[in-house]
């Protein structure tokens, strides 16, 4: 009914059971590991103080096991402890307190469960079966990182946030259920069968990230040389903002990402780093501040199908907003049907609506020609360009100089009413001496 208490020795065990089919199963009342008592003497000195030679103080000091097979408990305390063995079978469960067991070898638990936190650590794999507990999960392995289950209930003071790191190999969970947040972070492949968060997720892998659907909060970090995540959904309750960032490992920029952000809300990666990338959205507000694409990359939202390409000017549909970026870096934001962007635009679909954003101003309907040529066919209105063409006295001289369309003359558009909408429309063009001139209308 009371505690079990290790010895202070240095280099002890304090249990051994290493003969063929031995283990070590020990249930107290109290706690395992969870105290420390001193041994410096076996009797009081004259003069101390009652019980001083066995003083017992409030500090954990493991106790140190070896055995191939474990199964500890307590009915109120916590479990601190260490094995040296490599561990092929055992159990844990504090149901009033916390879990903490390193295992200097391999380690295979089939169930954790814990009131507080649990603290687990392997020297080499770590496989688990069901792990649950109130407050914090910390699972850390040497070798590969398995398990059938983890979730958290949070506590008052402790969300439950559960953190996974696998230095030399991967992580692989068939289900997660955090009350806060989850970390990950592996050399190897990173995986889950079904994962649902309160809190944002932080990612990293050195290989690979495969996720299912999943229901996470805002503010997510993924990782990893390739990204496949089927669905994000923001956790119920949600509001604001939704953010994330995309990329490669540990900021690097990742081969690629397919991504689908099922939402409502307002969407915005902060940073986007990738060689290739596929984003499908339902929100009708979305943004990338950051962007840095070498290859391309292909957006369908709502209300337009976007492709930017980093290596080629040319459209891939008339149906699809195309944007070129020859200096990788961008940045670009979706709301309706109005694209803003500092990439350049080289298509828009009937519904487009362009802004240029660059030199800290904007100019509306940047690909001016095909603008006024989508004016002119739905009827909408004109004049949309400062008034007398360039330069645009917002915008610095090198901004100006930097628009791809420009005239050594101004361009005087016509005013809406001078335009039979009625009618089709045709516009030729003829460049003279560095000007643009319309004409044909």
């Amino acid at each position: 009914g009371g505690h079990v208490l290790a010895g202070t020795a240095a280099g002890r065990t304090d249990i051994s059971a290493s003969a063929p089919g031995a283990g070590v199963r020990i249930a107290a009342g109290q706690g395992i590991g969870d105290l420390t008592e001193a041994d410096s003497e076996a009797v009081d000195a004259p003069g101390q103080a009652p019980g001083t030679a066995n003083l017992i103080t409030p500090v954990p000091n493991p106790l140190i096991i070896r055995s191939p097979s474990l199964s500890l408990s307590t009915a109120a305390g916590s479990i601190d402890a260490i094995d040296s063995a490599a561990v092929s079978a055992g159990s844990l469960s504090a149901p009033q307190g916390s879990v903490q067991l390193q295992g200097l070898q391999g380690l295979v638990l089939a169930s954790v469960t814990a009131a507080d936190q649990v603290d687990l650590s392997a020297g080499g794999a770590l496989q688990l079966g069901a792990v649950q507990s109130g407050g914090s999960q910390t699972l850390q392995s040497v070798g590969e990182l398995t398990a059938d289950s983890l979730r958290t209930t949070g506590v008052p003071g402790d969300p439950g946030n559960i953190d996974l790191v696998s230095t030399q190999g991967g992580i692989r969970v068939g289900s997660l259920v955090s009350n806060g947040g989850v970390g990950a972070n592996a050399l190897g492949a990173i995986s889950f069968g079904a994962l649902s968060s309160n809190g944002p997720l932080d990612m990293n892998s050195q290989t690979s990230l495969s996720l299912p659907a999943i229901h996470i909060g805002s503010g997510s970090i993924f990782g990893a040389p390739t990204i496949d995540i089927a669905s994000i959904t923001p956790v119920a309750g949600s509001s604001g903002v939704f953010t994330l960032d995309l990329g490669g490992a540990a900021g690097a920029v990742g081969l690629s990402a397919s991504v689908h952000i099922l939402t409502s809300l307002p969407v915005s990666i902060g940073n986007l780093r990738e060689q290739q990338a596929t984003i499908v959205s339902t929100s009708p507000n979305f943004s990338i501040r950051h962007g840095y694409i070498v290859d391309q990359m292909n957006l369908q939202l709502p209300y337009q199908q976007i492709h930017l390409s980093s290596l080629s000017p040319q459209p891939v549909s008339p149906f699809v907003e195309g944007l070129f970026n020859p200096h990788l870096a961008f940045s670009l934001s979706q709301i309706g049907y109005r694209t803003t962007s500092d990439a350049f635009f080289i298509n828009n679909t009937p519904s487009s609506q362009l802004v240029y954003a660059v030199g800290g101003g904007q100019v509306l309907n940047q690909n001016d020609v095909a603008d006024f040529v989508r004016n002119l066919r739905n009827g909408e209105p004109l004049g949309l360009l400062q008034a007398g063409g360039w330069p645009l006295p917002w915008l610095s001289p090198e901004a100006n100089s930097s628009l791809p369309y420009q005239s050594a003359s101004p361009i005087a558009w016509p005013a809406p009413s001078a335009v039979d909408t009625g009618s089709p429309a045709s516009l030729g063009l003829q460049r003279s001496h560095g000007a643009l001139l319309l004409k044909g209308l």
